[in-house]
């Protein structure tokens, strides 16, 4: 079996932190980037990696794999659509579109799968389906959905037998909602966001529910619903622990403080533990996006850099760091994640491309997106390295 340091389609770069990080060299499109952090790609057998590309030219964005039992590049020009979802045992890919929820197989040859249809008045109301990520039941017998119809938002879920949609919540109350997630423990808990970033203004315009930033909401199948205080009573990029008893989320800049952290929330409320802080010089988003290892010992985080200018736009410079908990040291294992020529404050990238780091292949990597080969790629870390650098 081959492995993204031992593949051709990779290629070696040495950070001046030096550490090795291994890049999707092969191209199939111009940018090519893991998929959106909450969901890994990379199948517990090792044996297919999936990621994103997108001709910037023509929008056209779908999915493709890596084999490594073959070595071989697979692509899927079918599998377009959000909310990329791999069953981790089988390989298999589901994604969002307008046709509903769809299945691939790993391997090219095969065909696209309807699993579940977009609900009639969805489809109806002219919904396009589009989520920001899949997410399965802990038996992985239903898939979490999200759609936005005549200003409502629904969270429900599809039976991937029967493709029978479960409607569970319906909000109407003119807020921006979305990062649906399902509890790895209880099938009948979710997770999901209330959206405050205004994109044209680069800033959140923050509401607030009995003095509550209500960022982070949690519905039932039955419908209860109830929101926690988040660290700082701010904050974003929310993913369950492994235990479905608490939540992680990062803040950007706690209490306007100069540094950024991660914090661990009960889902039921009372006072977020503070896991890690981290400032970046002249930074913005200190800590952008984060995640954790299965054990919840080992953190890995993006952070902002300045860079034409201004400290935030979509295409800005950026680092990735890692935290070691076991022994409370940090190590900025990717430098600088430059700025591209393609895109400036004036003409930003209108896709995702920050690093979204995450852990994949049962801890033993790190998947992010990465910009020091002048392209937009996929990069992958060894996370061993990274231990023995926070020893």
């Amino acid at each position: 079996m081959y492995t993204p340091f031992t593949s051709k389609h990779f290629t070696s770069y040495t950070d001046e932190s030096g550490i090795r990080i291994s890049v999707l060299e092969t191209r199939v499109e111009r940018i090519q980037q893991g998929i959106y952090f909450v969901n890994s790609g990379y199948t517990n057998d090792g044996r297919y990696l999936w990621f994103i590309v997108t001709n910037p030219e023509n929008s056209n964005t779908y999915a493709a794999n890596i084999d490594f039992l073959t070595d071989e590049i697979q692509i899927f020009p079918d599998v377009k659509g959000t909310g990329h979802y791999v069953d981790l045992e089988t390989g298999d890919i589901y994604w969002s579109c307008s046709r509903g929820i769809m299945r691939h197989s790993p391997r090219q040859e095969d065909e696209s799968v309807l699993v579940a249809p977009m609900p009639s008045k969805f489809a109806e109301a002219g919904s396009k389906g589009l989520m920001c990520h899949l997410t399965p039941t802990p038996d992985k017998r239903e898939l979490l959905t999200e759609y936005v119809a005549n200003g409502a938002y629904y969270i429900g879920s599809v039976n991937i037998e029967t493709g029978v949609y479960t409607q569970w919540l319906k909000v109407d109350d003119g807020g921006n909602y979305d990062h649906v997630q399902c509890s790895p423990t209880d099938a009948n808990l979710v997770m999901f966001a209330r959206e405050m970033w205004n994109g044209e203004k680069l800033c959140v315009e923050p509401v607030y529910i009995d003095g509550i930033f209500p960022r982070i909401q949690f519905a039932t199948r039955s419908a209860q619903r109830h929101i926690i205080r988040l660290a700082g009573n701010d904050g974003g990029h929310e993913w369950f622990a492994p235990d479905g008893k608490s939540v992680y989320h990062v803040n950007n800049n706690f209490e306007n403080k100069g540094y950024g952290v991660v914090a661990k929330c009960s889902i039921y409320g009372g006072e977020p533990e503070i896991i890690l802080k981290a400032s970046t010089e002249e930074g913005c988003n200190h800590v952008w996006h984060a995640y954790c290892s299965e054990d919840e010992e080992l953190f890995v985080f993006d952070s902002t850099l300045p860079s034409k200018g201004l400290p935030l736009w979509r295409g800005c410079a950026s680092t990735v760091q890692f935290f070691n908990k076991r022994t409370g040291k940090y190590f900025r294992f990717l430098t600088c994640n430059p700025a591209l020529d393609d895109w400036s404050p004036e003409n930003q990238c209108k896709y995702h491309i920050d690093p979204h780091p995450r852990f994949v292949l049962q801890d033993k990597y790190i998947t992010f997106t990465t910009t020091v080969k002048g392209k937009v790629d996929l990069a992958v870390a060894d996370v061993s390295d990274l231990i023995e650098a926070t020893k």
